[in-house]
């Protein structure tokens, strides 16, 4: 359920450590010295060169910031989205493409509700596009 990914002898120091593949975990925890990649086929992630702010600031650094979070991934029923924006009046807008760039769903929701589709969507892996006003999101679901 949960993967730990640690640069050489546990720390930060040294060489990165090189994570390859598709993770699938509740959790995934990588030190400041770990690349991770989706395959072996893409240059290696660029470390960050610049650390984030220091003392609490989190609930600034995150103000103005738009993002998804998706679960369960994968899934075999269906799939829950929930938007994290402060402009909670805008409504949002979804679409689903399959691999083959197809759209398979499309919709509008609320950005304050928990928006929850999939349960007609064939097992497979999915492109999902959120959007709202000027910001946009793109995830990856897998069905099964």
């Amino acid at each position: 359920n949960e993967l730990l990914a640690k640069g050489p002898n546990g720390n930060n120091a040294g060489s990165p450590t090189e994570m390859i593949g598709l993770f699938i975990a509740r959790k995934v925890h990588g030190n400041k010295n770990v690349r991770w990649n989706a395959d072996d086929l893409c240059a290696p992630c660029a470390l960050p060169t610049n650390p984030p702010p220091a003392g609490n600031n989190q609930n600034n650094v995150f103000r103005n910031s738009f993002d998804v979070e998706s679960w369960p991934n994968p899934s075999d029923t269906v799939f829950n989205l929930k938007l994290i924006t402060v402009d909670l009046n805008t409504e949002s807008k979804i679409q689903v493409f399959d691999m083959s760039n197809k759209l398979v769903h499309s919709n509008t929701f609320d950005p304050e509700k928990v928006y929850q589709f999939g349960n007609k969507l064939e097992a497979g892996v999915y492109i999902v596009k959120i959007q709202q006003a000027n910001d946009s999101k793109t995830i990856r679901l897998v069905k099964y």
